[in-house]
Formats: structure tokens, sequence, C-alpha cells
């Protein structure tokens, strides 16, 4: 059984959908590492974090994914090399995480989301990652790094994206891969007062 689940910002200013979100369909996880911390610290929301300091977030493809943010879309990255971290300028609520143009993947927060409906689609996050990272004393099934049954869904799922084409349309970037919004890479040294 699929789902559609309805996305909202934190003040409702922007509302859109996500398709078929299932538990076989994405990913739901929760990153510990320093650059998803940073970026709560970023949006001023260390809300979003739990309280060893992970992000939950549910894993798909941009083309599975609808709102129209208009003029409120900002984009930030953390480094030069950095993921594109998406978030709406009204109330600074992130509404994505994706790696290019032509990736077909988007993280997206739960904060962005109907939280009792993605609970329901999906059950509870199926790995916590990068607890190297965490703030004291993580709970035991707190993997370090990545554990390798993850990294093979993970590749399982991109093969399936990317043979359906699924990083458009996208919300994020438009039909020629442009951004949406005007991209803010931060200087070093913006980068190191986040941490």
């Amino acid at each position: 059984m699929t789902h559609d689940i309805a996305l909202r910002c934190r003040c409702g200013t922007v509302r859109g959908l996500a398709r078929d979100v299932t538990r076989d369909n994405g990913t739901r996880g929760v990153c510990y590492c320093d650059d998803c911390q940073a970026y709560a610290r970023y949006l001023g929301s260390a809300d979003l974090l739990n309280a060893f300091g992970g992000s939950d977030l549910y894993q798909t493809m941009p083309k599975r994914v609808s709102f129209d943010a208009g003029e409120q879309l900002r984009c930030v990255r953390l480094s030069e090399k950095g993921m594109h971290r998406w978030y709406v300028a009204c109330c600074r609520t992130p509404v994505g995480n994706t790696f290019g143009a032509k990736m077909p993947f988007v993280g997206i927060p739960v904060a962005f989301w109907d939280r009792a409906a993605l609970d329901a689609a999906t059950g509870e996050p199926i790995a916590h990652v990068q607890g190297k990272f965490a703030r004291g004393d993580v709970p035991a099934y707190v993997h370090q790094t990545w554990p390798a049954s993850l990294l093979g869904r993970g590749f399982r799922l991109l093969g399936g994206w990317a043979l359906a084409r699924g990083w458009k349309p996208s919300p994020y970037f438009d039909e020629r891969g442009r951004p949406r919004a005007t991209v803010q890479t931060l200087a070093p040294e913006e980068r190191r007062a986040l941490a």
C-alpha cells in the first residue's frame, strides 16, 4: 500500500505533497553528522535534532515531491562541495537536501511532513548513522558510520530512481537543471562558526 502525504512548513505558508511514500519506496533514517547539526544551527532550529543531535529524514526521489514555495525558497551549501540544503524563508523550515540537479535523491527532514502520516506510512527510522558525531552516549543501535546493509539498500534505490529519471520534475531545480533559488555557499569561517 502506498501513501500520498501532505507537506507543510511550520507556519503553513508553503504546502505540498509527497507521493508513494512507503518503507520500501524510500529510506527513513536519522543522521547524526556534523553537517546536519550545523544546518539546524544555521536555521536557528535546534528542535530539528533529537537529544543526541540526530536529524530524522525520509529519502525519496524528487519527482515524487511537489510544492510551490515561490519567493520563499532558499538554498544554502555549507561548503563548496556540500549538499544543497533547501528551506523556506517564511519560517526557516527545511524542505529538502539534494546532491544536484541530476541526482535522483532528496532527503526531506521530518519538520516538513505531516509527522503522524509519515510514521503510519514508514514506521520508525530503519537506520541511525554517523553516530561518531552524536552528542552524549548514544544508544547501541546508532552506527558510528554507515552500515553496509544501508549502503546496499541506498545503491539499489538510487539505481531504480535513476532508471525512472527521478530527478525531474523537481521542486528544487528547473527543467534546465538550474536551482529554483539563489544558492548561498558559506565561507569556511562561517561553517566553522556553526560547529
